[in-house]
């Protein structure tokens, strides 16, 4: 919302057109439902690429590999948690509104990595955790007791199914409007 008043848009111009509107239109409160649509279809291409992060991250082994799954955790948790605001759509396209996580759950991420990145399942269990906004009910002293009962018993289900197929990018992605 605070790049298109310069005139900058980086949403694909055909998923605005499948909805039946242009990307001038996109902070258009009447245009709302659509552009939300637009949004949802390419938090689902990121959430493709970070269904992936989470693979790689994975991989690598948790004994000589912590500071690296540490330094992948992170960022890919507060990715997942900021999807999913921009998801929920409660600050999405509305113009002096920016989607995003507060600063207490950057450091309850930091702080559940420490803990997360020493096991596999526990690591699983957070990443679902912060992609699923289990952050926003779970603060303090419940989040940490949910990491603990986490390694003791491993990661709940999957709250979310994964998308089966991988859905290419269009090419008119990133392109400005003015």
């Amino acid at each position: 919302a605070e790049d298109l008043p310069r005139g900058d848009c980086f949403l694909p111009q055909s998923y605005a057109h499948e909805q039946g509107m242009t990307l001038d239109e996109i902070l258009d409160p009447e245009c709302r439902e659509a552009g939300l649509n637009v949004i949802a279809r390419v938090c689902a291409h990121a959430r493709q690429h970070l269904r992936r992060a989470r693979e790689y991250t994975a991989l690598w082994p948790v004994d000589s590999g912590s500071e690296v799954r540490m330094f992948c955790a992170v960022p890919l948790a507060l990715a997942l948690a900021t999807l999913r605001e921009v998801e929920r759509g409660a600050d999405t396209l509305l113009a002096g509104r920016t989607p995003k996580v507060s600063r207490d759950v950057v450091w309850a991420v930091f702080r559940d990595a420490k803990v997360a990145v020493r096991r596999d399942d526990t690591l699983t269990w957070m990443l679902s955790h912060y992609a699923s906004g289990g952050y926003e009910v779970t603060r303090d002293t419940r989040q940490a007791a949910a990491i603990a009962r986490a390694q003791k018993s491993g990661p709940p289900p999957s709250r979310r199914p994964e998308p089966e197929q991988d859905e290419p990018m269009p090419s008119d992605v990133g392109q400005l409007i003015r």
